[in-house]
């Protein structure tokens, strides 16, 4: 009798190689498996041997600033203050179970003195933290046409909620608001005031503005206040600009009512919005000069038509 011969239909897979498909199904599905369970298990080991290790309990905190000893993370509460704003807690933190990254970021979030934090476990039991901070460069204040404080916002919601309200608010070279208790311990009382007098705000209006902004309406000003301090002579102690209203924008017949000390000389002067502020001040103190040699020395100078000094 004659062997039966097996026949292949046209196109169809060989035997052999569906074999070998389903061997690759099964060694993948294994290996990857493998793999899973190795993944699993090594983060099972990283919570064991680092996160839920009493070992890596966060016991001390390690500041350095870019202020030295006069910073505002140099006195005997600072550690304490600093793992506030950070949210961590000491003695029960574990360094390995909160991210380096947020951490930073919740400190310059809750803490806008600060303008740069770099933050580093060392272990097993200490965090390395060094801060660069904001210095202040005037206090700022808000008043109404009639020339008194309006209130903030910002205060008039946490008296509701029975909180502390904001201290002295002030500004850096950048813009930056900040209050008193998150800056470097600077006397208010010897920094300049940038005043906004909001023309058209009703009785009873707040300002919406809270440490952290960065006041836009301001650079004029602050320009003038940086260009001031490299001059040997002239020391600004107040400068007056219009707004608007509270929302503090520029008003159209911008001017600045600036208030100096110029050697002996006490005065004001009136100066018109410029980015050329070093031209503008040389204007100023050439004609400050000038009053001194003619002994004609003024109470104001105004500056606002193109430059030329008129003298009252």
């Amino acid at each position: 009798m004659a062997e039966d011969k097996k026949t292949t239909k046209p196109g169809a897979v060989p035997e052999y190689e569906r074999r070998n498909f389903r061997r690759g199904i099964i060694v993948f599905f294994v290996a990857l498996f493998i793999l899973g369970s190795i993944a699993w298990g090594g983060w099972v080991l990283k919570g064991r041997l680092f996160q839920e290790n009493r070992y890596f309990i966060l016991r001390n905190i390690e500041i350095t600033s870019s202020l030295g000893e006069n910073s505002r993370w140099s006195g005997d509460n600072a550690v304490d203050d600093l793992a506030a704003i950070m949210g961590v807690v000491l003695y029960e933190t574990n360094l390995f179970s909160t991210d380096l990254a947020s951490m930073r970021d919740r400190a310059i979030s809750n803490c806008p003195g600060i303008e740069k934090i770099t933050i580093a476990r060392e272990l097993p039991d200490t965090l390395q933290v060094n801060i660069v901070e904001r210095m202040p460069l005037a206090v700022i204040l808000f008043t109404g046409p009639d020339g008194r404080q309006l209130d903030l916002k910002e205060n008039i919601i946490r008296r509701s909620e029975l909180r502390d309200v904001l201290g002295t608010l002030m500004v850096d070279s950048k813009c930056v608001l900040m209050s008193q208790k998150d800056c470097a311990p600077v006397n208010p009382n010897l920094l300049p005031q940038i005043v906004l007098q909001a023309q058209r705000a009703v009785p009873g209006a707040a300002v919406d503005v809270r440490p952290g902004d960065t006041l836009n309406a301001l650079n004029g000003a602050i320009a003038l206040l940086n260009e001031a301090k490299l001059r040997t002579k002239l020391e600004i102690k107040s400068i007056v600009m219009d707004v608007k209203t509270e929302r503090l924008e520029p008003a159209s017949t911008r001017k600045y009512i600036v208030r100096f000390h110029y050697d002996d000389v006490i005065g004001s002067a009136v100066l018109p919005p410029t980015d050329n502020v070093i031209k503008q001040l040389d204007v100023l103190e050439s004609a400050i000069e000038q009053s001194i040699r003619t002994n004609n020395v003024s109470s104001i100078y105004n500056l606002m038509f193109e430059n030329q000094v008129i003298q009252n």
